[in-house]
This record gives C-alpha cells, structure tokens and sequence, in this order.
C-alpha cells in the first residue's frame, strides 16, 4: 500500500537567529520606565550596563505535532530534555532583561496545544501571554539581525497545522520561503552573539520534513449484548475488553482496519465515542454525534487512493419507540458486509475516510464480516390478573397456593450502571442475564436484593420490569410502565405482609427509579436521607436476602 504522510504541526514560533559581528551592543537601561512600558523607550536616564539573558530553543513531538519551546529558563525543561521528550536546539539569541533605550518588550505566548513562540504585544496573536521574556531593538542596531516571523498552513483549517517560526538567520529564511513559507510579522532586531563577544554555536537546522515512517494502529471490534441490546466496541487497545472478553460477554470479531498513530499528509482525526449504552464507534469529530468523544482513534485518509477502502458508519434502531438503547452503531470497511448491513434494515449515515485492510507488512486481514443479527422481538405482556380478594380474609400467616400451584422464592440481582455522569439501576432475576454484566467495568454488583414468588398464589400480584428512555430498568405492579417500555414480568409480590417477608417501596433520583427496602433503618431509608432519593411508594412485601 502506497502510504502518503503528514508533517501536521501545532501553533508554534521558533527563534532562530543569524551570527551577529562582535560583542552584544551595548544598551543602557532605563530605571525609570516599568517593565510594562511600550516599545521604544525615550529617557535619557540610562545605566552603563545591561544584563543580558540566553534565549534556549527546544523541538518537541506531543500527540497532535511538532512544536517549539522557548525559554530564558532552560531549566524549566530539563525533565523533558532527560527523557528525550524535547531535543534541545541551543541559545539561538540573546534579549536584555530590562527596558532600555531604542528597546521594545518581546512577549512569550502559548498556544493551546502548548507551542511556546514570542510576539510582539500581550496579544499575543491570540494566544495566551505568558509575560515578556525579554526586551529586544526596534530598530537595526550595529551587529544585531531582524528577527522574523514565518508560517506555514499543513491542513486545511485547523490551528495545530500551522507552523509558526521565528528567525533571524538568513540562511533559514531561504530555507523557509523554498518551504512554503510566508513571512507574517517583524519582531524586532536581536544579537547572535554572547554577551563576551563569542558567536553562537547555534545551527539552523533544515525545515523538518515529512516523516519518513508511519505507525499504524490496529482496530480491534468486538460485539456484545448487554442488558438492553446488540452493541459495537472498537479500540486499537485489546486489553482494554480482556475480562469482558474471558467471561463471554464479548465476541472478538478481530481486526477490522488499520489508522495511523500521528497525524501525516493527506489524513485526518478519526474520533472513538461512546453512547450512554456503551456502544463505542467512530466519528469524524470529537463532537461524536452527541455522544461523548473518547480522543482520537487514529488518523484516516481523506481522500481515495489505490489499495484503500471507503469507511462507512451504519445505524439500526432495534426496537420500537427510539431511544438510544436500540441503535447500533458499526463502521465498515468491507464491501459484502455493507450489503449484509442494507439488507437487515441498517442506514448508511456518513462517510469516515479511507482506510487500508492490509497490515503494515502488506497481508490481507483474516477479519470475516458477521451476520447482523435479528433480534427477537419482546412479546407483548399478558399480564396475570390479580385474584379477587376475599371479603373477609383469612388471617393464616403463611398464605395457600392456589391449587396445581407451587410457588418458590427467586432471587433478584440489582446493578447499578454508571457512565458519563449518568447512573441507573437495572433488576434481574436470571443468572444468565447477570453474568456478563458483572464482567462489565461500567456496571457494579449491589448483590442479591430480596426475592420474589416464581408463580401466583393467593394474596400476590405480578411484577413486571419496565425500561425508560435513558435505559434504567425497574421494577413496577403495572404492565403499562406509566408510558415507558415493557420488557417482561419478572415474578409475584405479596399485596400485603405475611410472615417472613418486609416491605419494598419505589425510589426515585431524577432518572433513576429503585426498588429498595423501606421502613426505619432500611436502605430505603437511608438514601432518602442521604441520597437525595424521593419514596414513591408501596410495592408491595418480599423476602429480604
């Protein structure tokens, strides 16, 4: 696969400058003028000497791309230098540390991706001031060089693609203009010389080229079932699913496609995101179609090229009613699974980019589209009507089954899911169903609850499970759900108490409803003093765990 790269590079202003002639100028300072003053300074007031600081330059990669660092203060970067982080570039010019005559402020700047460039007011070219890092001539002096501002736009639009560069070095400067460089700004006039005379050592060193070498990621998928539907996971990071993956919750579909790990010519972001059913996909912006941005994925090509394949993303809603419990998201690089996808009711919604299906070594990828499957759809409820209550009740404390009736008490499991800021509780009384759902970080165990009767008998009623739009599951005495979805009845709960069992109301916290224990010292009690959950009411009597 032919690769084409990328040099894509962050907001940044380097200082380089040419070799002066001679000792530092000699530039009387002016005690009078604050610090903050303007440029051109006009007292006549001066000192006979001038102390002069070492502008240190320092390269850098980070995530997004080549920067530069200057600093008067080198060892603010010595942990990076040591750890091979930043290279460090040498003392590329020198500035005066206080106002003086024919001098104006040079100021220090960052961008938001943490270039740091000098400029020539506060403004900074709209980026943050960091406050003068020294005092510089506004007009040629004898043995001192312009220092210029330079930049280059890599991509289209984006601030982290603009280099911004300083020099003073005539060489550079013809380096930099053969690079597609446009000159922007004069900062004013600096000396390469040290402060006894010596010139500086400093090279300028060629405009850094594209990258010789790319690593590309592998894009894992997965498929689950959760609680609530069929899902997608990708992630160039497998460990990430390992005990998802151990415990069956997770099918390992294998690798789907390769991304670039840095940003290269002809590429773009591809953004992993998250719904709030943890579905993971792709997006080509961080805005994630309304779902949370996860950071980037990797790097995609923008346009088609020989031996890649168009990334398509496709959606199904499963069920009926909305909600984002029922939609799949998946990406899809392979041409029989996009016809498998439009033949099984998914929506090609947006283009992602174009990625290549080989490895890095060239072979093909072993990854087999899957059958989408076809979920069986939730029967419509029957509910069980409730016996008609005897008029005069029988004061047995243990209640008759009904005849060819056997009733046993079941155990019921509660999650509690949280993720994005968002935490609902989900019930269930199938072990089965529990089991993956503890192999999920998103979901924790709050244990077996209380139990409930597998079958009717006198003095019970059903139980059902209801599901809102935001995917809580709970528990409820009505088949209607007060307008939300049904899932199934779950079991019977006693009307009124007999021996042996205790009561449980309904709790409600904003989107969270919870079936809990009520009454002095409960857990119902204790989250409506602390938890800011408000008791909706009886629902009737359980045998506590």
């Amino acid at each position: 696969m032919k690769k084409t790269h990328l040099y894509n590079l962050a907001l940044l202003t380097t200082f380089l400058v040419t070799s002066g002639c001679g000792a530092l100028p000699q530039a009387s300072t002016d005690s009078s003028v604050h610090a903050q003053t303007s440029a051109d300074l006009s007292s006549s007031e001066t000192n006979s000497t001038t102390t002069w600081l070492a502008v240190h330059q320092f390269t850098f990669w980070d995530t997004f791309s080549f920067h530069h660092y200057i600093t008067t203060t080198p060892s603010q970067v010595a942990a990076e230098v040591a750890n091979g982080t930043f290279t460090d570039d040498g003392i590329i010019y020198y500035v005066a540390s206080q106002p003086a005559l024919g001098m104006q402020a040079l100021y220090r700047c960052q961008t938001d991706t943490n270039d740091i460039f000098a400029w020539t007011d506060s403004s900074c070219n709209s980026a943050q001031s960091l406050g003068i890092l020294g005092y510089v001539y506004s007009t040629a002096v004898a043995g001192t060089a312009t220092l210029g501002d330079f930049t280059k736009l890599f991509c289209n639009s984006s601030d982290y693609c603009v280099d911004d560069i300083a020099t003073a070095w005539g060489s550079e400067v013809s380096n930099l203009e053969g690079n597609g460089y446009s000159f922007q700004l004069l900062l004013g006039y600096v000396s390469t010389t040290s402060p006894t005379g010596t010139p500086l050592a400093y090279t300028p060193p060629t405009t850094p080229s594209n990258p010789t070498t790319t690593t590309w990621l592998a894009v894992h998928q997965y498929t689950f079932w959760d609680a609530y539907s069929f899902h997608h996971y990708i992630t160039t990071t497998p460990s990430q699913v390992a005990p998802a993956l151990a415990s069956g919750a997770f099918t390992d579909d294998g690798i789907v496609y390769y991304v670039a790990a840095e940003p290269q010519a002809g590429l773009q972001a591809l953004y992993r995101c998250q719904t709030t059913t943890n579905d993971v996909f792709a997006w080509t912006d961080s805005s994630c179609n309304g779902s949370q941005s996860l950071g980037i994925l990797g790097y995609v090509y923008s346009s088609p090229s020989a031996g890649l394949a168009s990334l398509g993303d496709f959606t199904k809603l499963f069920c009926n009613g909305g909600g984002a419990f029922c939609v799949d998201d998946i990406a899809t690089a392979w041409g029989s699974q996009v016809s498998d996808l439009e033949g099984n009711g998914y929506s090609f919604q947006l283009l992602l980019g174009y990625v290549s299906t080989t490895s890095p070594t060239g072979d093909p990828l072993g990854y087999t589209p899957i059958s989408t499957p076809t979920p069986t759809p939730t029967p419509t409820p029957t509910p069980t009507p409730t016996p008609t209550p005897t008029p005069t009740p029988t004061p047995t404390p243990t209640p008759t089954p009904t005849s060819a009736t056997t009733a046993t008490w079941v155990h019921v499991y509660r999650y509690f899911f949280s993720v994005n800021g968002v935490g609902h509780h989900f019930f269930t009384t199938n072990p089965a169903e529990a089991a993956p759902l503890a192999a999920m970080p998103m979901y924790a165990n709050e244990g077996l609850v209380f139990e409930i009767l597998s079958a009717n008998i006198q003095g019970t009623a059903p139980l059902y499970r209801c599901q809102t739009a935001t995917n809580d599951v709970y528990l409820s005495r009505s088949s209607s759900c007060a307008g939300d979805r049904y899932v199934d009845q779950i079991g019977y709960i006693y009307t009124s108490e007999v021996s042996g069992t205790a009561s449980i109301d309904e709790y409600q916290n904003g989107g969270d409803i919870l079936a809990a224990a009520s009454g002095s010292g409960t857990e119902g009690a204790t989250i409506s003093s602390k938890d800011g959950y408000s008791d909706g009411g009886l629902l009737g009597y359980v045998r506590a765990e």
